[in-house]
């Protein structure tokens, strides 16, 4: 130990020292802070959050009887849960599970019982979700709150704008998606981030049990819980592009995500460092859907063409794909009504819906008037389809129809 009133000179190493007891000391005192505000399992578990949460998952459901038989005791059934869960039982009944056709790929959902919906909502509104969202970054914007594809397509214009503000229109886009994102998640990797959040390991054990019924590997689509658990487990691929190699222009939503990078030799580089962090969390980047090209020819992300130009203008386009997926699809579904396979009704909300998502683009300039050139000459040309298929075999049935292109509802 140095004299008194003598100079101590402080080595590097023991600055690192410090800087780092510092930084840990403050981690700790947030973890406490949050598991305070959020890692309440008591209450979680408590009679009152599952009543309450009863009527918010009734919502757009309560005509089935399941939920009407849980409703009408639904004192009773929530105690009887409450003990359930006090003693650390598993309280799965089972899946009710279907399949849905997406754009022609086939996805198998797995629904959960009335009983188990309530539980996870207590615990996604009350824990988890408050918790694991506070170590995400900004640019992830899936199954969150406030969030969505708006706020991703807000934050690619964005992106865009503020890089052709430093580099113009140069430079190199990384486009990046999972194979079977949902399938592939590893229970071990998931668990323990939510290891390294909760100090009450009841958490780490009930999301262990609710995970298992999946299998050894992957989580199932249907549950609210597991959104946020899959959302979470890129979040180590996340930090290191945004705090390490200090990337700016970075976004993600889901298994898919883009990065801005000045050369295609940086772009690769950070493909590189990327899939060995995909490879320990046991996610597979897709060979056929990532990519690396030129900022001015333009990228596609979320069902969205992207192009700067050499004057600064964005060009949002739609993919010409889902254009001739749409037409195809309107044939096949006039086929099916001829045959009485289907109704008027259903074809009607199915067109309304796609047009309506062609038509919308989020409201990021005064003038939407430009970008939406591309989408209005699409939907009037379909427009002149669909009253082929339909509008006008009604008008002569008799029935009164408007032109599609003249119904403001749509």
């Amino acid at each position: 130990m140095p004299k008194k009133g003598t100079l101590y000179r402080v080595t590097s190493k023991e600055r690192r020292e410090k800087r780092y007891l510092r930084r840990k000391t403050k981690r700790l005192k947030r973890k406490e802070e949050l598991n305070r505000l959020y890692g309440d399992y008591d209450k979680d578990i408590s009679v009152k959050e599952l009543m309450a949460k009863f009527w918010i998952c009734r919502t757009n459901v309560s005509w089935k009887p399941s939920v009407q038989r849980y409703g009408l005791s639904l004192y009773k059934n929530s105690l009887k849960y409450h003990k359930r869960l006090l003693a650390g039982e598993d309280v799965f009944k089972g899946f009710y599970q279907f399949e849905i056709y997406e754009r022609g790929k086939k996805r198998s959902i797995r629904s959960i019982h009335i009983s188990e919906r309530c539980i996870e909502k207590s615990f996604a509104i009350n824990s988890y979700v408050p918790m694991l969202r506070n170590s995400l970054i900004y640019d992830n914007s899936a199954s969150l709150r406030g969030r969505g594809t708006d706020f991703a397509r807000k934050r690619i214009i964005k992106h865009l704008r503020s890089w052709y503000h430093h580099h113009g229109n140069t430079g190199y886009v990384l486009v990046g998606d999972f194979t079977s994102f949902f399938d592939s998640i590893d229970h071990d990797v998931l668990l323990d981030i939510i290891d390294k959040h909760f100090t009450d390991k009841r958490f780490v054990e009930y999301a262990r049990t609710s995970i298992s019924h999946y299998g050894d590997k992957g989580l199932g689509l249907g549950s609210e819980l597991n959104q946020i658990f899959a959302i979470s487990v890129p979040n180590r691929m996340d930090q290191y592009v945004k705090t390490v190699l200090r990337v700016k222009h970075y976004h993600r939503y889901n298994d898919d995500f883009y990065l801005f990078c000045e050369t295609k030799q940086d772009a690769k580089r950070i493909l590189e460092k990327v899939g060995i962090i995909t490879k320990e969390l046991g996610i597979t980047l897709s060979e056929r859907k990532t990519y690396i090209t030129k900022i001015s020819k333009g990228f596609t992300f979320l069902k969205k063409r992207y192009v700067l130009t050499s004057s600064g203008k964005i060009l949002i386009k739609h993919r010409r794909r889902n254009v001739s997926y749409e037409r195809r699809k309107l044939k096949k579904l006039k086929a099916m009504l001829d045959q009485g396979k289907i109704d008027y009704k259903t074809i009607e909300q199915q067109y309304s819906s796609w047009r309506g998502y062609l038509k919308h683009i989020p409201a990021t300039s005064k003038n939407l008037s430009k970008r939406f050139k591309y989408e209005y000459r699409t939907i009037k040309e379909m427009d002149k389809l669909y009253n082929e298929l339909f509008i006008k075999e009604i008008k002569e049935g008799g029935e009164q129809c408007l032109s599609m292109s003249t119904q403001k509802a749509l």
